[in-house]
């Protein structure tokens, strides 16, 4: 699923941010973050969630 500006991309996050997407998902994420506060919050969440999970393996 590549994420277009009216798409929120809340589902696409976790694996944006483990490297998971292909390079045309990642941009599509990385448009959206720009022009949506709702995501951008919600990205802040699942980096801070990775970073404690980071602390514990």
């Amino acid at each position: 699923m590549v994420a277009d500006h009216a798409d929120h991309v809340d589902e696409l996050l976790g694996a944006h941010f483990a490297g998971a997407l292909d390079p045309v998902e990642s941009d599509a994420v990385h448009r959206h973050l720009e022009i949506c506060a709702g995501c951008r919050d919600s990205a802040d969440e699942v980096i801070e969630v990775l970073a404690a999970l980071a602390l514990i393996e």
